[in-house]
């Protein structure tokens, strides 16, 4: 699997209420999928749909090239790629 690319990243704040809210374009293996979050604490969804496959693709791609996603009061956890996508867009909402 080549390195994913996750571009086109939108974040909006109005209807965010627990994580951020954004859409994003991913790009891996000649494919491109659409990325929504709707910021209300639920998982990203994918058009057209991720396979298991794939999916389990992009984790291992995340916690091989990532540092582990640490939270304070928790022990370190390997980086998967649904958190990959979220700090991506935490990252643009704190700049």
């Amino acid at each position: 699997m080549k390195t994913p690319m996750l571009d086109r990243i939108k974040v909006m704040a109005e209807p965010s209420q627990e994580t951020p809210c954004f859409t994003a374009r991913l790009k891996v293996d000649g494919k491109t999928f659409t990325v929504i979050n709707r910021g209300s604490g639920g998982c990203n969804e994918y058009s057209p749909f991720l396979s298991r496959e794939l999916e389990a693709e992009l984790d291992e791609w995340a916690a091989a090239n990532n540092p582990p996603c640490e939270m304070q009061g928790y022990p370190p956890l390997p980086m998967n790629f649904e958190t990959w996508t979220f700090g991506k867009a935490f990252d643009l909402c704190a700049s």
